[in-house]
């Protein structure tokens, strides 16, 4: 997805902020593997309100907190 389209869809959504902004709040998201060799759990950082947001303007479903 361009530049241009996660700038289309961040407005249509309402949102004030430019795509780059977008791309810097989505880029703090980290997982981490927790596990053994045999089960492995993976752990992701809390998603806050506005990184929502964007997931939501870009039709992106709110990853799981582990799995």
């Amino acid at each position: 997805m361009g530049l241009g389209v996660i700038q289309k869809k961040i407005r249509e959504a309402g949102l004030m902020i430019e795509a780059e902004e977008a791309i810097e709040e989505l880029d703090r998201v980290r997982v981490v593997q927790i596990g053994t060799d045999k089960v492995r759990v993976y752990a992701r950082t809390e998603i806050s309100g506005k990184v929502n947001q964007i997931l939501r303007a870009l039709g992106v479903k709110n990853p799981s907190n582990s799995t």
